[in-house]
């Protein structure tokens, strides 16, 4: 596990709003108490990180207009750090590519893709979520529009498929349906959230077939055992599951399966 969490904040569910806002996400309590809701950040393609001691972020990569060039970004989504040598991996979204950035570099490197939207093994199809993976030396990419989930190695510059079928969406343990984030256990097991079907994922370790360890296949809602357009996940020291349950504001916290 990554000694420092990332957090990860999504442009919003659906293409059409991905533009306009990032979406705020709370932590519901069961009788949905009021709280203090966070700040809106407005969406920009770059990165900056916030010194919790400053009234404003740094802007850490690009500026605020998008691009294709090396030194920007097209509605960047998810990004993964690899804490050994501080190099960050950012899922440019619009840009159907994924970057790496050495520390302190303002121009980036290919990983893979930039080749326009598609589902042969060197392109991407709006990658939103991402994993580093320094065990295998390699990144889990979430593939929204492809429909699955693929491994690329750092040294190639072309994918091997991990889950799902490439442009086929369903809901049957072996597909998924416009899956966005994706992460991995110490022992080598996947957890996809697979957004259109409102569940997470289960992948053990070399298994293509996956099993619903959170949500209902194809059912939506707001009670305890069902998830509404989950987002973005993350496992905690404990192996817990978190949630970013998007279309339900709130995050929802599963204890290790």
């Amino acid at each position: 596990m990554d000694k420092y969490p990332t957090i990860h904040v999504s442009l919003g569910f659906g293409r059409k709003k991905r533009h306009s806002y990032v979406k705020r996400i709370r932590t519901n309590r069961q009788q949905r108490q009021k709280q203090h809701e966070p700040s809106i950040i407005h969406a920009s393609s770059r990165v900056s990180p916030l010194d919790t001691s400053m009234k404003t972020p740094t802007n850490l990569l690009m500026t605020s207009s998008s691009g294709s060039a090396y030194n920007r970004l097209h509605s960047p989504y998810f990004i993964s750090r690899d804490i050994n040598t501080n190099t960050l991996y950012i899922a440019d979204y619009n840009n159907n590519r994924v970057m790496s950035y050495a520390s302190g570099a303002s121009n980036g490197t290919l990983v893979i893709g930039g080749q326009g939207s598609g589902t042969n093994r060197t392109q991407l199809y709006y990658s939103v979520g991402i994993h580093f993976d320094s065990v295998s030396n390699s990144l889990l990419i979430a593939n929204y529009g492809g429909q699955h989930i693929v491994r690329c190695t750092l040294d190639y510059s072309n994918w091997t498929l991990v889950a799902g079928t490439p442009g086929m969406v369903g809901s049957s343990s072996t597909l998924l349906s416009y899956p966005t984030g994706v992460t991995l256990d110490p022992m080598g097991n996947m957890y996809v959230a697979d957004t259109g079907n409102h569940r997470i994922q289960l992948f053990l370790a070399g298994q293509t077939n996956g099993t619903t360890i959170a949500g209902i296949t194809g059912l939506s809602g707001s009670n305890s055992t069902q998830l509404y357009a989950p987002y973005s996940i993350r496992l905690d020291n404990q192996l817990n599951l978190l949630v970013a349950d998007a279309m339900n504001h709130r995050i929802q916290k599963f204890l290790r399966y």
